[in-house]
């Protein structure tokens, strides 16, 4: 019972953090306060409940997890993202990653580091919160028995499909905006970008946990079992 109630209280937090998201997602796209709101109220509400709702699902506990870390982790990335460009908002981003894609090969080295020297601090933020997800999700009493080994596997596989799923979608996002125009280009590639994180960690978590030979997220997370 006690399990169940502390991770009904995780939802709440997981949700609130997707709500804040859309705020400040609806904030880099206008530069304007009321913009914001008005964003965060039509988008934001509808998103934060579905994120809830799929929390307190019975979808596996690699799928809630994956949409705990992106709520959390593109929450840290956005607000990172208005502290390091400022008024530039979204737009100026945008065009600043498109002439960084048309000028180097999709994942080379020299593409990597100019789009992470970019923004550094957008990245940082996207990680910590990702890792905030993570620990968040954690059951303490079961992570002092946890084994190194699944800890490590786990926490990489988080990070590496975080950072490949986001650069992958943000490609694509660039790549549909050069060849059709699309008028919204920095709402396609915030989208595409945390959808990317969402999926990569859910490749890479999957992946992970059938390298362990586990069906479900492990005892780390194992708290979390009794939830529905």
């Amino acid at each position: 019972m006690y399990l169940k109630q502390q991770y009904r209280c995780k939802t709440l937090v997981f949700t609130a953090f997707t709500f804040m998201q859309m705020l400040l997602l609806g904030y880099l796209l206008t530069i304007d306060f009321v913009s914001a709101i008005l964003f965060g109220v039509v988008f934001g509400i509808p998103v934060s409940f579905l994120c809830q709702s799929i929390l307190q699902s019975q979808l596996s506990l690699n799928t809630r997890s994956a949409i705990a870390m992106t709520a959390v982790g593109g929450f840290g990335m956005l607000l990172a993202c208005l502290l390091e460009i400022g008024p530039l908002g979204l737009n100026g981003l945008v065009d600043m990653c498109q002439a960084i894609s048309s000028n180097s090969s999709l994942f080379s080295l020299d593409w990597v580091w100019k789009r992470f020297m970019l923004t550094p601090w957008t990245y940082m933020g996207m990680v910590m919160g990702c890792n905030l997800g993570m620990w968040l999700l954690d059951n303490p009493e079961n992570s002092r028995t946890e084994s190194n080994l699944k800890r490590f596997m786990l926490y990489g596989s988080c990070n590496v499909g975080m950072f490949l799923g986001m650069f992958l979608f943000e490609h694509i996002a660039m790549s549909l905006t050069v060849y059709t125009n699309f008028s919204n280009s920095p709402l396609l590639m915030v989208s595409m970008m945390l959808s990317g994180m969402l999926f990569g960690m859910l490749l890479f978590l999957s992946i992970a946990s059938r390298t362990l030979e586990l069906n479900r997220w492990p005892e780390i997370h194992s708290g979390c079992q009794s939830q529905v």
